[in-house]
């Protein structure tokens, strides 16, 4: 499975309960327990999101060699694949935040948020 996939999915289950659990409070119009989820489903992401980057940091060799066996592609990959880990939590806290975003009923709001998280962060990288 490619790891870049699985981390996208991560962040895209994280995103559709955030909008599911917040939107259901909002809707029954029970700020408080909106709130709750929020600050819920924001930690617990935060905790995976950084332990998936720490294994990935830890088991980086046997990730690489899984995917190739190719000498001059292990290096290269090995080179880069601080990219991989540096770019992990921005990319999945925003996909969480989309979730609650749309949750929440901002999208209008947040267009400027997304372009400069996918646009300024990445085309630096």
């Amino acid at each position: 499975m490619n790891i870049a996939m699985f981390l996208y999915f991560i962040a895209q289950g994280f995103g559709a309960v955030s909008t599911t659990f917040i939107g259901i409070e909002l809707g029954k119009g029970n700020l408080k327990n909106a709130w709750h989820w929020l600050r819920v489903i924001q930690f617990n992401a935060t905790v995976i999101i950084l332990a998936v980057s720490v294994i990935i940091y830890y088991t980086k060799e046997e990730v690489v060699a899984s995917l190739t066996n190719i000498p001059t592609v292990y290096d290269r990959a090995m080179a880069v694949v601080w990219l991989l880990i540096f770019n992990t939590f921005p990319e999945q806290f925003k996909g969480i935040n989309k979730g609650i975003i749309r949750g929440l009923n901002l999208q209008a709001k947040s267009v400027y948020i997304h372009l400069s998280g996918n646009w300024v962060l990445n085309m630096c990288l």
